[in-house]
């Protein structure tokens, strides 16, 4: 039986995935101490590991950025025409 509690399940390597007719995955075999077993995808886990080595980034940008630029954010079509709607009443009730 499947325990509910993560702590419990046993560890393993995913040796073969199963794939359905349509392409999708579901389940996976997977190898734990001497045995293989089959367990749906949504009783799998994946562990947080650590690696000894750090990656190589660079912390430089590689770009300077104008800092006078004003950021730009596009506004959306329905986010105009609704605007512009509101400006039409408030301009049709200053009129009455």
């Amino acid at each position: 039986s499947v325990e509910r509690n993560r702590n419990h399940w046993p560890l393993g390597i995913i040796e073969k995935l199963i794939v359905d007719k349509d392409g999708c995955i579901r389940g996976a075999k997977v190898r734990t101490g001497k045995s293989v077993i089959e367990r749906a995808i949504q009783f799998l886990y994946p562990m947080e590991l650590s690696c000894d080595k750090a990656p190589c980034v660079s912390t430089t940008p590689t770009k300077s950025l104008d800092p006078r630029v004003q950021p730009f954010r596009p506004r959306r079509a329905a986010a105009l025409k609704a605007e512009e709607r509101m400006r039409i009443t408030a301009d049709s009730e200053d009129e009455l």
